[in-house]
C-alpha cells in the first residue's frame, strides 16, 4: 500500500466518495473505510465536498488517512510517512508505529530521526548501488559520509517473515 501517494485520488469525487472507490477497490467495506477515514482525518463537513476545493491541509490529512485505513502486508513511502500540521503528524506517527507491529515498510528518507523511529535496518545508494547496512545507526553514518546525494533507502522487515528474507543480503 503507497502511503501519501495523492494520485490514487479523483479531485472531482468527495473526500467520502474517494475513500468508498478505494474500499471498494481493495475489496473493503466501504462503511468501514468510510468511518476510519473520517475519524482520523477529522475533516468534519469537508469530507462530503470535493477534494477540488481541500486545501494541501486537507488533502495531506486525507491522503494519509486512506493510506492507513488500507490494512496491508507491505506499505511503501516515498519520503514520507506522515503529513499535515504537527498534532495530524504524531498521529500519523502513532498510527505508522501500530502499523508497523503487522506489516512491513519500505521508505526512503534523507532523516536520521525517521530512520530511528521506523527502521530495522538501512541502505544507501552509493555510487549508484543500493548497500545494505546490518543496523540504522550503520546506515546513518554511511548516508552521512556519502557523496551521492540520493536517498537513503530504509527497509522494515518483520523478522520472522520467510517471504522476505530473500530481499535482503546476508550480514
Amino acid at each position: 500500500m503507497p502511503i501519501g501517494f495523492p494520485a490514487t485520488l479523483n479531485r472531482y469525487l468527495t473526500g467520502e466518495e474517494n475513500a468508498r472507490y478505494m474500499a471498494r477497490l481493495f475489496g473493503l467495506n466501504p462503511a468501514t473505510v468510510c468511518a476510519f477515514v473520517d475519524e482520523f482525518s477529522e475533516l468534519g463537513p469537508m469530507f462530503k465536498r470535493r477534494l477540488s476545493s481541500y486545501n494541501a491541509s486537507l488533502r495531506s490529512r486525507l491522503v494519509f488517512a486512506l493510506s492507513y485505513a488500507i490494512p496491508a502486508d507491505c506499505y511503501v513511502a516515498d519520503g514520507a510517512l506522515f503529513g499535515g500540521d504537527a498534532e495530524f503528524r504524531d498521529k500519523c506517527v502513532a498510527m505508522a508505529k501500530m502499523r508497523k507491529q503487522e506489516a512491513a515498510f519500505f521508505f526512503t528518507t534523507r532523516s536520521p530521526r525517521d530512520m530511528r523511529l521506523f527502521a530495522d535496518v538501512g541502505a544507501v545508494i552509493q555510487n549508484h548501488r543500493l548497500v545494505f547496512y546490518p543496523t540504522v545507526e550503520d546506515a546513518i553514518a554511511a548516508f552521512g559520509q556519502d557523496v551521492d546525494d540520493s536517498p537513503a533507502a530504509i527497509a522494515d522487515l518483520p523478522p520472522d517473515d520467510p517471504n522476505l528474507d530473500s530481499l535482503l543480503p546476508e550480514f
